[in-house]
């Protein structure tokens, strides 16, 4: 499967983010979806899902967060 595009992986992302509030849930998750991708790649995407929904959908927005600030300061 081709790499994703920035915004396909950030929709994914906030769709997985609704069946999942635990980090390393979901970063499985996109991991099994996309498996050529880097963590840095899920984060940022995740870092850019926060911005687009942050106005509409807050407690999302903060779910991303926590997951994309946790999950950048843990180890691959």
């Amino acid at each position: 499967m081709p790499a994703p595009g920035k915004e396909e992986l950030e929709q994914t992302i906030i769709r997985m983010i609704g069946n999942t509030n635990d980090p390393e849930k979901l970063m499985r998750a996109v991991k099994q979806r996309y498996p050529g991708l880097k963590k840095k790649d899920i984060i940022r995407a995740a870092f850019g899902a926060i911005i687009m929904i942050a106005d509409r959908d807050i407690e999302r927005a903060l779910l991303l967060q926590n997951f994309a600030l946790k999950e950048r300061g843990s180890d691959d």
